[in-house]
């Protein structure tokens, strides 16, 4: 392992993936997700998106999850007991 702001070898790999030097130096800047980054995009409204569109595609799989459940399960009992539901 390398520390990757000085390119050094180290010792013992960290969390941090610097030395121990480095990382004293090196500060933790935190995002700002209340503007646009560089290139105009809200980091807040993309995520809220990504939410949404993986609740919708839970919510079509559930669906289909089900309706092949009961389909399978009519058809199971149309085979074993001979009547139509």
């Amino acid at each position: 392992m390398i520390c990757i702001r000085c390119h050094r070898p180290l010792r013992l790999p960290t969390t941090t993936g610097m030395g121990p030097v480095c990382s004293k130096v090196a500060r933790a800047v935190a995002p700002n997700l209340e503007e646009p980054d560089l290139f105009g995009y809200d980091i807040t409204k993309a995520v809220q998106a990504a939410k949404e569109r993986v609740r919708i595609g839970v919510l079509q799989a559930v669906a289909t999850a089900r309706m092949e459940t009961l389909r399978e399960s009519r058809a199971a009992h149309v085979r074993l007991l001979g009547w139509q539901a």
